[in-house]
C-alpha cells in the first residue's frame, strides 16, 4: 500500500479487509475493483471439483496468481518434536490442533484436505480466524497449528516452526478482478503487486532449514 501510494498519490485508495467468502461476490457486484485472495477454489461454483491449480478465469472473474504461500506446522518450544528430524503430518496424528474456521477461511479447508490425504481425521481444539490468537495457543501447548509462510514469519520467541515433509499444499495467493476490465488503477496496483510478491518469495530463503526455532528473548 505505503509503493502504491508513493507513485500514484492522486488515486484514493480504500482498503476492506474480508475473507474470499464475503469478498468475491462484492467483487462481482461492483462493489469492488479487485480482490485478493488465498482459496484455490475461488470462482469455482459450489460442489464443482477442485482443479489442481489456481483458477484462472471463470465467466465473470479472473486471477492473476501472485505467489504460492508455503505451509509449516507451529508449535510449542518444549513440544516433544520440537527438535526432532524431518517430520510429516502423519507425526502429528495424536496431537490437538489449532486452526481458522472452516466456514469462512479457506486455510482450514486446505489444512484438513492435507490431514485426510496424510490418513489420519485431527482432533480440533480451538478454532479461530485471528493467528494472533492461535499462536497463543500453541505457545500454550493447548495443540499445534498449520500455519502460513506469512505469519510464520512473526511468530513468537517460544514456538518452533518447521518444515514438512512431502510439503502441505500451500496457499495459492492471488488478484481477482472482473473478467474483461481494469481500470488504470487497477492495473497499476497489479503492477505494484507482481513486485512485491517477488521480493516477499526471494524473502522465504530462511524458512528452508530443517529447524526454524525462535532464539529465546535475553534474561
Amino acid at each position: 500500500m505505503a509503493r502504491f501510494r508513493d507513485r500514484y498519490p492522486a488515486v484514493e485508495l480504500d482498503i476492506e479487509m474480508g475473507d474470499p467468502v464475503d469478498s468475491i461476490p462484492r467483487l462481482r457486484a461492483g462493489e469492488l475493483d479487485m480482490a485478493l485472495a488465498h482459496d484455490a477454489m475461488t470462482g469455482v461454483e459450489a460442489g464443482s471439483e477442485r482443479a489442481p491449480e489456481m483458477v484462472q478465469r471463470t465467466s465473470d472473474i479472473e486471477i492473476e496468481p501472485l505467489f504460492e504461500d508455503p505451509m509449516y506446522v507451529a508449535m510449542a518450544s518444549a513440544h516433544r518434536l520440537s527438535e526432532s528430524g524431518p517430520l510429516s503430518l502423519a507425526d502429528f496424528a495424536d496431537d490437538s490442533w489449532m486452526l481458522a474456521t472452516s466456514d469462512t477461511c479457506p486455510d482450514s479447508r486446505l489444512f484438513l484436505r492435507a490431514c485426510h490425504d496424510a490418513g489420519f481425521e485431527p482432533r480440533i481444539a480451538f478454532q479461530n480466524d485471528d493467528y494472533g490468537a492461535i499462536m497463543g495457543f500453541v505457545s500454550a501447548g493447548v495443540g499445534v497449528a498449520l500455519i502460513p509462510d506469512m505469519v510464520a514469519r512473526a511468530v513468537r520467541e517460544d514456538i518452533v516452526i518447521r518444515p514438512l515433509e512431502p510439503s502441505p499444499p500451500p496457499r495459492p495467493i492471488g488478484a481477482v478482478l472482473p473478467a474483461g476490465y481494469r481500470s488504470p488503477a487497477a492495473e497499476a496496483m497489479l503492477g505494484v503487486l507482481r513486485e512485491i510478491s517477488a521480493e516477499w518469495v526471494r524473502g522465504r530463503l530462511s524458512f528452508a532449514q530443517p529447524v526454524l526455532a525462535r532464539p529465546a528473548a535475553a534474561a
